[in-house]
C-alpha cells in the first residue's frame, strides 16, 4: 500500500489522502484499487479522475495483454458522499478504469491486471483531479 496526501483547493483546501492498494498474487503485486480518503463533503457530486502512467522503459512485470509500457490508464467516478462530513472516502476499482490506448485488444483492461511494479515512478506517474460538476 502506497499513500500520499494532496491539496485539492476547489472543494477541500485541507487536502485529501490517496492510497494505491495492491495484492500479492501469482508471484507479483497487482493494483487492486485507488483509495481517496479524508475528503470534505463539499466535494459531493464532484468528478474524480485518476491517471496512472505505465512506466516507459525497463522490464515489464505484468503479463496481461491489455496494457503495455508507456500506456496511460484513466479512472473516473462521480463522488457521492455525506455533505456534512469532512472524512469521506471513495475507491476506484476495475469498473472505473480503462486503458486510453485505442487498441481494441486493450478494451478489456482491468486495473487488477496491472502490476504495481509497472506503474511509473516518475513525477506525475499517478495523478488525481477533483473537479466540480
Amino acid at each position: 500500500v502506497v499513500a500520499a496526501t494532496f491539496c485539492i483547493s476547489n472543494c477541500d483546501p485541507d487536502g485529501v489522502r490517496m492510497t494505491l492498494y495492491s495484492d500479492y498474487s501469482d508471484g507479483d503485486f497487482f493494483v487492486t484499487g485507488i483509495g481517496i480518503s479524508e475528503v470534505d463533503g463539499r466535494c459531493n457530486k464532484s468528478e474524480l479522475t485518476a491517471i496512472i502512467n505505465v512506466k516507459s522503459s525497463g522490464p515489464r512485470y505484468g503479463t496481461a495483454s491489455t496494457y503495455e509500457l508507456d500506456d496511460i490508464i484513466q479512472c473516473n467516478a462521480t463522488m457521492i458522499m455525506e455533505p456534512a462530513r469532512k472524512d469521506n472516502a471513495i475507491s476506484l476499482t476495475d469498473s472505473d478504469c480503462f486503458n486510453k490506448d485505442p487498441d481494441p485488444a486493450k478494451v478489456l483492461f482491468k486495473l487488477s491486471e496491472l502490476s504495481s511494479r509497472d506503474v511509473s515512478e516518475e513525477e506525475g506517474g499517478l495523478a488525481i483531479q477533483i473537479s466540480s460538476s
